[in-house]
């Protein structure tokens, strides 16, 4: 696949349009198994609670509440928590917002055999990860979850 660009703007097609540069750009794309990779690793075998930020109070500090989660898949370029988003707070109220990843200061890392760590953020890896070189996944809580058994 080639991508050619020609010319780039901004509100194209508006009054306010301008061209930022002039130009031609070509761009080689390639699909591959490098970038079509749909491989996963399921780290949970039976569901489990884990916890997640569900907000901040005034001081800037987490709200913590666990949820139920039956499924935490792990993509070379992503990774998806599925839980239960009926769940309830302590406080009786129904959440559609958690944060299984990221909390202030504590991050969730997928840790390969050899001791590195990449971020996961949920949508997105920081890095492209090695499947077959992680040994857990690292919870902001310190919680540890390695491959199912498969």
């Amino acid at each position: 696949w080639e991508l050619n660009v020609t010319d780039l703007y901004v509100d194209w097609r508006t009054e306010s349009a301008r061209i930022l540069t002039e130009g031609d750009w070509h761009f080689s794309v390639t699909f591959d198994e490098t970038n079509t990779d749909y491989r996963e690793l399921e780290l949970l075998s039976e569901p489990i609670t884990l916890k997640a930020s569900t907000g901040w109070l005034a001081d800037g500090t987490d709200v913590v509440e666990e949820f139920p989660v039956s499924s935490f898949r792990l993509r070379k370029f992503s990774s998806t928590i599925l839980w239960d988003s009926s769940s309830q707070t302590e406080a009786g109220d129904r959440l559609p917002y958690a944060d299984f990843y990221v909390w202030s200061g504590h991050f969730t890392y997928a840790v390969l055999k050899d001791g590195t760590r990449i971020e996961l953020l949920g949508e997105r890896n920081a890095e492209p990860i090695d499947l077959s070189q992680v040994d857990h996944v690292l919870l902001p809580d310190g919680t540890q979850l390695s491959p199912a058994d498969s």
